[in-house]
């Protein structure tokens, strides 16, 4: 079973870092990280570059959440059995990794 995460951000790289290092620490076994960068201009990009698991996307505008969904075409990139979608300012809380698998188990 494989996971596919996708955060959509804009401007808020001091949120991003919570975002990403909670799903690291759930110990997925397998899954993919997607960041689209909805056109920031903060420090989102030196954020994401600290990680080498994540698969970055980066916007030349803002678009808005929807639009980032559309025009980053992230749907089409990812190749998980299930996709989770992690607002930038949202984390997956301590061991939630087992919860879900227990609920699509």
């Amino acid at each position: 079973m494989r996971f596919s995460f996708i955060t959509c951000t804009y401007n808020r790289s001091e949120l991003l870092k919570k975002n990403i290092e909670s799903v690291k620490k759930n110990n997925f076994k397998n899954f993919e990280h997607f960041i689209v960068d909805d056109g920031s201009t903060d420090n989102t990009v030196n954020i994401v570059k600290k990680y080498k698991h994540i698969k970055f996307i980066r916007l030349n505008k803002n678009y808005g959440q929807p639009g980032a969904m559309f025009y980053s075409k992230v749907l089409t990139k990812v190749t998980g059995d299930y996709i989770i979608l992690l607002d930038s300012d949202d984390y997956l809380l301590p061991k939630v990794r087992d919860k879900i698998i227990s609920v699509i188990s």
